[in-house]
């Protein structure tokens, strides 16, 4: 067996009749050719072979001809000449994916004759356009790692330094914030014909990153894993006020919080899993395999009404009689496994391709059960009852799916699948089932317009048996579903064959219409009876783009939509109110401006206003998303990148607050707002140090202006939070193939709002990377 050294260039020309384009299909009896051109040592050159062409073809790199299938080079190698041409047999596959198959059987055929390792092929394309040719500049198609030896291995190892201060919950959400090891492996493998590349990264003593991906003639894998900390927000009850705080004959409100001042956190490691292959030219098969746990402590409420709270008293020690609401808060361990399994099989006839695919999902929990006492105060349950019970399940869904030609430049897909959600807590059904059908008209490159229809049908049903605790009559009907969905969309290029400049201009949009139908929506409170059977939906949406020259793009997008009855909530008290809108209206527009190589800016701002002034609700939302993004390299050893970024959010509506008798109503005035900043830069001081930074501020705030009447509870929803990330790096090559960093990070949040949350924290991280 000779060593593996290989050169390899490929060109591919598809000569296609017509007028086509980069993204067409291709046409009965189109001719896709390869021609490649591989160099060994001389010494290993292997013998012409019966099935080496006869014919040779010029390299990408415009190298002469040669005459000969083996044609001589220099002492130390020589350069021989593969040459294929294969007939499209699938007229409506598109001509990349085309391209992609001959190469891939190419490249295998030689990799099995001649034991060869594919280093590095490009393309380019060349297609006939009424006379004229129209070429595709040459881009990576494949690349594989060569190396004498077939193993290629990169180790990193290196510590993490770390001190912070304040809370975790924010500068920790996710990850851990002690000292500890990092290390990392990232090897190749290949003998020519099948490939594994696999990954192992140690983030923290907290964090794992795994990954194994195989590639063979007719396997393939690909394998992840991670695990990670997720620190929980811990909610206070600062916003209810206990009645031993209030004056005598105020209004009875008590709360506990069982675990005030803790932390929760729960840890969550997840697998995924895809598996396919051939089991014959035209049939493929797929497995997928995913799985997620979740374990750790998290804080559950609960709110009991009637109640008598023992041992309550006022704010001048005396007791407090009669019912109560009680808020009662506390830590619940929890353990929550969901697995899931989708096998599928596709089938290849001729111009269509059929699938079958199966979801199987299951959902286990080994939570710890939190209760709470409900005395019975006001005649309804009572007793020590469980509550945050999350209930196990079991999906399983099928699903149809084909895709047919029917001619060079229409085809259809289509869909339909049915499934079932099982409650195993209380033994109920949630069955579900639905098509997607959409058909696709094309006209070259040029236009295309698609047609799509879509239904989903869900219903479910009342457990059959009661708990304890529950009377006939508690339990209300769950809410079935019908939703239907269809309409157009499309797009056009008016000025495609057009060689002047209006040949940049892009047009596309959409109708779409939505109709939901619900059953047992019919609800009354307080003598008020609201009907929410129905919502039709009417929406559109047009984009243009256009690009003017090499260095100037532009877009502008607008967005509209109309909506009857949308589902809107009722109180005790009959008052309704909602935040779905009935109307909205989107605009967007932007651009990119390349003057040079060098630089590139970005720019996008939109506005969006939706509103719902009806009997149900009365309220005006308004959003002004503005994002800008710029990129400059001043030499091509040092780049810079940076963006700004404003978001913001109004609100006006109207809020009813109080009980059955005491009702008011009055318009309260949100405010959300968010603005990003980041910067980074990287500099090659040297051939073997490069130096690299960044920031990154983030200002986030929510508000709500309260009316003028005795409610406080604005001052508790306030957000008002400040992060600021900065970092800094260092590579340095210490020899060939061994390289020394160091990375310096600083997160510093502040909770502005309440203070309950911000903290900072400083990491160091340094080590050694080694290439084998």
């Amino acid at each position: 067996m000779f060593q593996k050294r290989v050169i390899i260039i490929a060109t591919i020309q598809a000569l296609l009749a017509g007028a086509v384009g980069a993204e067409t299909t291709g046409l009965p009896g189109s001719r896709v050719t390869s021609a490649l051109e591989i160099q060994f040592p001389q010494s290993s050159l292997p013998a012409a072979s019966s099935d080496w062409p006869t014919t040779s073809a010029s390299s990408a790199n415009d190298e002469p001809e040669q005459s000969s299938s083996v044609a001589e080079g220099t002492e130390s190698s020589q350069r021989a000449s593969f040459y294929s041409s294969q007939t499209i047999a699938n007229i409506g596959e598109p001509v990349a994916t085309q391209i992609d198959r001959v190469l891939t059987e190419e490249f295998e055929r030689l990799a099995s004759n001649y034991d060869i390792d594919v280093r590095t092929a490009t393309y380019c394309v060349d297609y006939s356009e009424a006379g004229s040719s129209a070429n595709v500049p040459a881009r990576p198609f494949r690349t594989y790692h060569s190396r004498p030896a077939p193993l290629g291995l990169a180790l990193r190892g290196g510590l993490w330094s770390t001190s912070s201060d304040g809370s975790k919950t924010k500068t920790g959400e996710y990850q851990s914030l002690q000292s500890s090891e990092f290390w990392d492996a990232d090897g190749l493998y290949t003998d020519g014909r099948k490939t594994v590349d696999f990954t192992a990264t140690g983030l923290d003593s907290e964090g794992t990153d795994a990954g194994l991906r195989y590639f063979g003639p007719r396997l393939s894998a690909d394998i992840e894993y991670q695990r990670f900390l997720r620190r929980l927000d811990h909610d206070p009850l600062d916003g209810i006020t206990d009645s031993q705080q209030q004056p005598p004959g105020g209004i009875i409100v008590t709360k506990d919080d069982l675990n005030a001042g803790e932390n929760y956190a729960i840890r969550v490691q997840e697998l995924k899993a895809n598996f396919k292959g051939k089991l014959t030219e035209n049939l493929k098969w797929r497995l997928g395999i995913w799985g997620m746990r979740k374990k750790g402590e998290r804080q559950v409420n609960s709110v009991g009404h009637c109640f008598n709270h023992p041992g309550g008293t006022d704010i001048n020690g005396n007791p407090v009689f009669g019912i109560s609401c009680h808020v009662l808060t506390q830590r619940q361990k929890i353990d929550w496994i969901t697995t899931e399994i989708a096998p599928a099989l596709e089938a290849t006839l001729g111009s269509a391709t059929i699938e079958y695919a199966r979801t199987m999902r299951a959902f286990d929990q080994s939570d710890q059960i939190t209760s709470r006492s409900f005395n019975n105060s006001g005649g309804f349950i009572s007793g020590d009852l469980p509550y945050a019970v999350v209930p196990e399940n079991f999906t399983q869904i099928d699903r149809f799916r084909s895709n047919v030609l029917l001619l060079p430049n229409w085809d259809v897909y289509s869909s339909y699948y049915t499934g079932n959600t099982k409650n195993k807590n209380r033994n109920t059904n949630r069955r579900l089932s639905g098509f997607d059908v959409r058909t696709t008209l094309r006209q070259g490159a040029s236009s295309s317009l698609t047609g799509f229809a879509k239904k989903n049908v869900q219903t479910g049903q009342i457990p059959a048996v009661l708990l304890p605790e529950e009377k006939v009559g508690d339990l209300r009907a769950p809410i079935n579903y019908d939703q239907t969905t269809a309409g157009l969309k499309g797009r056009w290029r008016p000025f495609y064959d057009d060689g002047s400049w209006r040949r940049g201009l892009r047009l596309s949009g959409g109708y779409e219409y939505r109709g939901l139908a619900r059953e047992n929506a019919i609800f009354s409170e307080n003598a008020v009876t609201v009907n929410q059977s129905q919502t039709t939906a009417n929406l559109a949406n047009i984009r243009a783009s256009m690009k003017w020259t090499s260095a100037i793009e532009s877009h502008a997008r607008y967005r509209l939509g109309f909506v009857d009855d949308p589902l809107f909530g009722i109180a005790k008290n009959g008052e309704t109110n909602t935040s779905l809108p009935t109307e909205e209206h989107l605009v967007e527009i932007g651009g990119t401006w390349t003057p040079a190589d060098n630089f590139l800016l970005t720019g996008t701002f939109g506005f969006e206003n939706r509103w719902n002034t009806s009997e149900v609700s009365n309220f005006r939302e308004n959003d002004y998303p503005i994002v800008v993004t710029a990129w400059y390299a001043p030499e091509p050893r040092w780049t810079f990148s940076g963006g700004m970024a404003f978001f913001s959010n109004w609100i006006d509506q109207d809020v009813t607050l109080g009980g059955l008798s005491d009702a008011v109503t009055s318009t309260w005035n949100y405010r959300g707002r968010s603005d990003v900043i980041n910067l980074g830069t990287t500099y090659a001081w040297s051939d073997r140090l490069t130096l690299s930074g960044g920031f990154e501020f983030v200002r986030g705030s929510n508000g709500f202006s309260a009316p003028a009447i005795p409610f406080d509870l604005s001052q508790f929803s306030n957000v008002l939070a400040e992060t600021t990330h900065w970092n800094a790096g260092l590579d340095y090559q210490l020899h060939s193939g061994m390289d020394f960093y160091f990375r310096y990070q600083f997160f510093d949040y502040e909770d502005k709002s309440q203070d309950r949350n911000s903290g900072t924290a400083n990491m160091f991280l340094t080590g050694v990377n080694a290439v084998f």
